[in-house]
This record gives C-alpha cells, sequence and structure tokens, in this order.
C-alpha cells in the first residue's frame, strides 16, 4: 500500500499506532499525576450556592417566585 515503507520490520502505519498508544499512556499518567496533585492541594472545592431574599408586604398581592428563583410581578397589584 502506499505511505506504508518496511522500516526495522515495522510499517509506518503500526509505528504510528505504537507512538499513539505510548503518547496516550503517557497523557494518561500525566492527567493521573495532576489529579492527585489537586486532591492534595486542594481539600475542599468551594461550590456555589446563591440565596435570595425577598421581603414580603401584605398589601401587595399575586407576586410569585419561579422555579428558577426569579420573583414574577406580571400579575402583582396593590390590595389595601
Amino acid at each position: 500500500m502506499p505511505g506504508q515503507t518496511e522500516q526495522g520490520g515495522k510499517t509506518l502505519f503500526t509505528q504510528r499506532c505504537s507512538f499513539n498508544i505510548a503518547a496516550s499512556k503517557e497523557r494518561f499518567s500525566l492527567l493521573a499525576e495532576a489529579e492527585k496533585i489537586l486532591l492534595d492541594e486542594m481539600p475542599l472545592i468551594p461550590l456555589n450556592q446563591a440565596a435570595m431574599l425577598y421581603l414580603h408586604q401584605d398589601k401587595i398581592k399575586g407576586v410569585s417566585i419561579s422555579s428558577m428563583g426569579n420573583m414574577e410581578l406580571k400579575w402583582a397589584y396593590f390590595d389595601e
């Protein structure tokens, strides 16, 4: 086949495949080492916890809080 000449008993295709496997193993090893460093040096990973405070007044009716935490004022009105 074109582009697959013999070099030392291996074709260029098998040489490239073995190189990619070696590179993948080295990459995996480096990623595992980076993960270990991260876990050793940062024992706690902060998580985002958003909190919203709302004031409520009995004179205002029709206000609702959506499932996403947004205040819905579309149907709000004053009731005296």
